[in-house]
């Protein structure tokens, strides 16, 4: 069964928005999460040096 140009066109368009999608979710994530771990220890030694 040989699928028409549009409807590949088509599938092939949702494929790469959806791993489009996926790769900037993922990126955004990472990114939280670095700034997330990166303020965290900021704080810490902060509260180390008052500490100190």
């Amino acid at each position: 069964m040989q699928q028409s140009p549009t409807g590949s066109f088509l599938k092939f368009t949702f494929g790469f928005v959806t791993f489009l999608v996926l790769s900037f979710g993922l990126t955004l994530a990472v990114s939280s999460y670095t700034k997330t771990q990166g303020s965290q220890q900021a704080a810490a030694a902060a509260i180390a040096l008052m500490l100190k």
